[in-house]
């Protein structure tokens, strides 16, 4: 039985496949969507118990992953949001988290680290 749900953003597929492989489990269903309006249709469709987000997600230069963290925990502000970014700055990780982001994550980003969201949701 699927107890916890899990959803993944990121407009590399790839990525998506690969974190769905690393997170998905007998009691853990994982979504994936690739931009910013298939995760909001998902957010505000299920309640997650974990969205992890890329922070870029139709170009170099926009930030559509704080608006995932906001518009989440504007919803469900239980839900764990994890934000993966290659352009991480101590600036990004402080307006991630003054949003709600429970973890700012670096790319690439290890097992132990997806992990460790795992241990947070008691299914590791």
């Amino acid at each position: 039985m699927i107890s916890k749900q899990i959803l993944v953003v990121d407009d590399d597929i790839s990525i998506c496949i690969a974190f769905k492989k690393l997170l998905q489990r007998d009691n853990v269903n994982v979504d994936t969507c690739d931009n910013i309006d298939s995760a909001k249709k998902q957010i505000t469709m299920f309640n997650y118990d974990a969205v992890i987000s890329d922070l870029r997600l139709s170009g170099s230069t926009n930030l559509d992953g704080l608006e995932i963290v906001n518009y989440t925990k504007q919803l469900h502000p239980q839900t764990i949001v994890a934000l993966i970014s290659a352009y991480r700055s101590k600036e990004l990780q402080i307006s991630a988290e003054a949003m709600g982001a429970d973890f700012f994550l670096e790319k690439p980003v290890s097992q132990k680290e997806l992990c460790m969201i795992l241990k947070c949701l008691d299914v590791y």
